[in-house]
């Protein structure tokens, strides 16, 4: 759940807020008066947190289309809001080009899962990070190699994706247009 929020928080729009400790999972909350747990990176699961979050703050510096429109309806688009059945959450982060977009999807269940996602022109997809990498203490389940972007209209769009999410976790696929 914690590589979950931590990356849901860096993929939605808005600034980012980390508390010390935050970057590696500390348990305590945060006390200027104390020194941090260090000792805790010591730990598979601590190390992994901090591995996303070093992870999702390069994706962050180097992924126009997470800061570019970050004040502005431009640069975010729901997918689903919510699909209650499948307990989804999905949308689109843009940047100043046309071909600078990006998918984020979150499982929020306990259950891995495929899910299909609306996209609105042809393609192809690869994913840039996924919180179920067992570097961050994940499973691995994991989307690999070049994802098409079918010819299956989904979502109220002329075409759409199929990706597998683990449980609980958060997938990011940078799409790419072709004529």
């Amino acid at each position: 759940n914690l590589r979950l929020t931590m990356a849901y928080r860096m993929m939605h729009p808005g600034k980012k807020l980390v508390f010390m400790g935050q970057d590696m999972g500390e348990m305590d909350e945060w006390n200027e008066r104390k020194a941090l747990k260090w000792r805790l990176l010591d730990y598979p699961v601590h190390k992994g947190i901090n591995n996303l979050c070093k992870d999702l703050n390069t994706l962050y510096r180097d992924e126009d289309a997470l800061y570019y429109y970050d004040s502005s309806q431009k640069g975010f688009e729901w997918i689903n809001a919510i699909l209650n059945e499948s307990t989804c959450l999905s949308f689109m982060r843009k940047g100043r080009e046309d071909n600078e977009c990006l998918l984020v999807a979150f499982n929020i269940s306990d259950k891995e899962k495929a899910y299909r996602f609306g996209i609105s022109f042809y393609g192809e997809a690869y994913e840039l990070i996924n919180t179920d990498q067992r570097e961050y203490g994940g499973t691995g389940i994991l989307n690999q190699g070049t994802l098409p972007i079918d010819q299956i209209g989904w979502d109220d769009k002329p075409y759409s994706i199929e990706i597998k999410l683990a449980p609980y976790s958060l997938s990011v696929l940078r799409l790419k247009r072709m004529e």
